[in-house]
């Protein structure tokens, strides 16, 4: 049944990579989703240097996860965020996994709500 199951890295928010992988091999995942989250939970980022990239994907691969999605929350109400979006999909390719999760507004207070999906898709354009 793990088989069909991803745990996500910010389970471990405020532990090392090296530690969110441990804990989630001893509990019997195999699949894994890194947490990209600026300032929140940063296992991967996507200016870490490919060899940094190597690096996680050999630990990965010695402990028999494979990543199947990257957390790159941010908010795509802004350009910023949409910017974050773009780089989170090029990072996602780093590991060559097809998922990447974000936001559609300030996940934390919701400043930015959306009412109007077509904003939402207009904003979320420079990303296809």
């Amino acid at each position: 049944m793990l088989d069909q199951l991803a745990i996500n890295s910010n389970t471990y928010h405020g532990f090392s990579l090296e530690e969110a992988v441990k804990g989630a091999r001893e509990a019997g995942f195999r699949n894994i989703k890194l947490a990209a989250v600026r300032d929140h939970t940063a296992h991967v980022l996507p200016e870490m240097s490919s060899d940094e990239i190597l690096r996680i994907r050999k630990l990965l691969d010695e402990s028999g996860l494979k990543c199947v999605g990257i957390s790159s929350h941010s908010n795509v109400m802004t350009e910023e965020g949409v910017a974050n979006l773009v780089k989170g999909i090029d990072l996602a390719m780093s590991f060559e996994c097809r998922h990447v999760t974000t936001a559609t507004g300030d996940s934390h207070g919701d400043k930015n709500v959306i009412d109007d999906l077509v904003v939402l898709i207009e904003n979320l354009l420079p990303a296809g």
